[in-house]
């Protein structure tokens, strides 16, 4: 099948970074024989830098190619420069697509609010399948940013979106979501949707490639290498952005109670955002010295210090959207027991499964009795690492993408019925 992927976010060959979910997807979807484009853009979510300025189509692999969408910068995450970027992204994706073959199937990252109107109007004219794959709750979100005051009325304030949203996913002809959380809330806007044309696809890792480089040498960030492990200390390391949805407030005042309490852990705490400032500087005026900022590593060299780590950190705030956050994957790759705030897919599979423990989320008394909990029995940490480590592999990519291609495989199966009636 033709098959175009609409992804304005997503890392590219060459940045870095981890494989994001539009490559795995393309990468999944030529392997099995189909023609892959990916409408992705010119700018870099993260860093907000600008890979081209013009039109630019970049092969990634057999079948696979990247074009690049020349959209333009927005600073903030949440504002109306980034709805009017979306807007253009999707407009210019209408313009540019009539000068190629139509696509069979177009595959959509949702939440796509401010741009589906440009995309729908593209399902509609070329008579292609569209399938869903819901990445994050949108207009939930937007929640967060509500004085508290409003918060209650957050679902009258965002009406509008939450009916856009409904229209939206009444449209799909198939839906993935990335945790059973999204796909049941998914399912809640396309009631009449056949469940076998659904999936949950995890993100997932690639559990090989990642334990690969955790056996390599790297060089350590500067403040890891002037760091020391005493005897029976063991190490926490939280890897991820440093913002506003994340539970680093907690995580700061929990290892002061830590320090006080002479618990034998010390926080590595590892990458960038908005916060990083605040971060450093809490570190530095309260003196934390078992806690330890070590910058923002590359996938590799990260994956290097999960090597020699004992426990990892998925903590966000109680309002977050998020239900199984790609670190996990990373972690469960690295044998790592996971110390986790979420509710949701994450904090079934770790009370299934025995691989970490829950905490109350922006409490720092429970995430310090949690880690406290763990540091003091050593026998019982080395169990729940060896229960991480025999889970990772329900999450290789080969698993979770192979889904998707059997998905793929039916609605192609349903075109060839539809074809010859």
């Amino acid at each position: 099948m033709k098959i175009w992927l609409i992804y304005p976010y997503g890392s590219i060959p060459g940045e870095g970074l981890r494989p994001d979910r539009p490559s795995m997807i393309g990468t999944a979807l030529a392997s099995a024989g189909h023609e892959v484009v990916w409408w992705g853009s010119n700018i870099e979510h993260r860093s907000k830098t600008v890979r081209s300025e013009e039109w630019k189509d970049i092969e990634i692999a057999p079948n696979f190619t990247l074009r690049l969408v020349p959209t333009f910068r927005y600073d903030k995450n949440i504002s109306i420069k980034r709805i009017l970027y979306e807007k253009k992204y999707g407009q210019l994706v209408y313009i540019r697509a009539q000068e190629y073959l139509t696509p069979e199937l177009i595959i959509m990252g949702e939440p796509a609010l401010f741009l589906c109107k440009s995309i729908l109007k593209l399902v509609k004219e070329t008579g292609a399948k569209l399938l869903l794959d819901r990445l994050d709750l949108w207009p939930e979100l937007f929640h967060m940013v509500l004085p508290t005051p409003f918060k209650k009325m957050g679902k009258l304030i965002f009406a509008p979106l939450y009916y856009r949203r409904r229209s939206l996913f009444k449209k799909a002809d198939a839906i993935i979501a990335a945790s059973e959380n999204y796909l049941k809330l998914a399912l809640e806007n396309a009631p009449k949707l056949p469940l076998e044309y659904t999936e949950t696809v995890y993100f997932g890792i690639d559990v090989a490639e990642q334990r690969r480089a955790m056996k390599k040498s790297f060089k350590l960030p500067l403040p890891l290498q002037n760091v020391t492990r005493t005897e029976g200390e063991i190490w926490a390391i939280y890897a991820s952005t440093l913002g506003h949805n994340y539970d680093l407030k907690t995580l700061l005042e929990a290892s002061k109670l830590l320090t006080d309490r002479k618990v034998n852990v010390k926080l590595l705490i590892a990458g960038t955002g908005p916060l990083t400032d605040y971060v450093v500087s809490y570190i530095t005026h309260n003196n934390l010295r078992q806690t330890v900022y070590i910058g923002n590593p590359d996938s590799d060299t990260l994956a290097h210090i999960y090597s020699f780590c004992d426990i990892g950190l998925s903590m966000y705030r109680k309002s977050s959207t998020v239900s199984m956050p790609i670190k996990a994957f990373h972690y469960f790759a690295a044998g790592l027991p996971i110390v986790n705030s979420l509710v949701g897919d994450l904090a079934k599979f770790i009370s299934t499964y025995n691989t970490g423990l829950n905490y109350e989320a922006e409490n720092p008394d429970s995430l310090a009795s949690t880690l406290q909990k763990l540091a003091s029995d050593h026998s019982k940490l080395k169990v729940i690492a060896k229960n991480s480590y025999d889970l990772a592999s329900l999450f290789d990519i080969n698993i979770q993408y192979e889904k998707l291609v059997n998905l793929v495989r039916k609605i192609k199966l349903e075109l060839l019925k539809q074809t010859e009636n």
